[in-house]
């Protein structure tokens, strides 16, 4: 049983698809609670990159729906300015965020409270153009 459960968490490690048959199979042959208490501190710590690769995704698909929305707007606007008037930060940083950029290691993504930042930026915008379209 030992080698089993060590194949098994190889494929955790690698990542590899099998990984949820071989758990399986591997706990339907398991006798002893000792071994059963190690497959489910397995499956627990499979269960917890499962969600965490999920998140990853979701944030990813996020980040790229953002970066739809904007579309060819993102190329109206000035983003030097935005990222400068309202983010106090740098045109690369607020890109960083807007692509998904790696940066340190790491996908650079806007918190919640940045994105909120932005959509208050962009209503700010918004109604300054509204106001200069009514004068002029």
């Amino acid at each position: 049983m030992d080698e089993k459960i060590k194949k098994l968490e190889e494929m955790i490690a690698a990542g590899d698809p099998a990984v949820m048959d071989y758990l399986a199979e591997v706990t339907a042959q398991a006798t002893s609670p000792e071994d059963k208490s190690r497959l489910d501190e397995l499956a627990a710590r499979l269960m917890n990159e499962s969600r965490e690769s999920l998140d990853r995704a979701e944030r990813a698909i996020e980040e790229h729906l953002l970066r739809e929305q904007l579309g060819p707007l993102a190329e109206a606007l000035n983003m030097s300015y935005i990222a400068r008037t309202y983010f106090g930060k740098s045109r690369s940083w607020l890109s960083q965020r807007l692509n998904g950029s790696v940066v340190n290691g790491k996908r650079a993504s806007m918190t919640d409270e940045e994105k909120a930042t932005l959509t208050s930026a962009l209503q700010d915008i918004q109604s300054q153009i509204s106001a200069f379209t009514r004068t002029a």
